[in-house]
């Protein structure tokens, strides 16, 4: 598969062929990527129209593509930190009252779905990260374009805060 990628997008270098036709293959390419549920290949694609392809017809369909897009994969770092929250606790009430060491240990106690492990799936980096005084922390980072997205944090209160373009913490404001 990232073969016939590779070559969709060797086909539509800069300068080989007209640009409607470019942008027309790339944008089909990224919604083949969102079925896949690959957002770095889509995100990565749709991003390429909005950089090179601009005054395509295809462009402002693939920018408000993204932008919806973009805008899924934030709901779903959302609810997945949602799931981890509701996983700990259970995972905590299992374990006297220890929290899970990873998201891997919450998917082997079968309290997480393991796509939520999966970045290439979610599109976001998750981190569990214990604190004797605060219990766990998550924290959700975006894998493009860090420094314009929302990154993501939760901890034992249940609270999912947010902070743009660096990592969130417990000061960040809740959603």
């Amino acid at each position: 598969m990232k073969k016939r990628v590779l070559m969709l997008l060797l086909l539509v270098l800069p300068g080989c062929g007209d640009p409607e036709d470019q942008a027309r293959i790339l944008f089909q390419a990224a919604h083949q990527a969102m079925d896949r549920r690959e957002p770095l290949e889509a995100e990565t694609l749709l991003s390429r129209i909005e950089r090179d392809y601009r005054e395509t017809a295809v462009a402002d369909q693939a920018i408000q593509t993204l932008r919806d897009y973009q805008s899924e994969i934030e709901g779903a770092a959302i609810e997945g930190l949602r799931e981890v929250n509701v996983a700990q606790v259970a995972f905590a009430a299992a374990n006297d009252g220890r929290y899970g060491f990873s998201l891997t240990e919450l998917v082997v106690a079968g309290l997480l779905n393991s796509e939520l492990t999966a970045v290439t799936i979610r599109g976001y980096r998750y981190r569990t990260i214990l604190d004797d005084e605060i219990g766990y922390r998550v924290l959700a980072t975006p894998l493009i374009n860090p420094d314009a997205k929302r990154h993501f944090y939760t901890d034992t209160t249940g609270v999912i805060r947010w902070k743009g373009g660096e990592p969130a913490d417990q000061d960040s404001p809740a959603l």
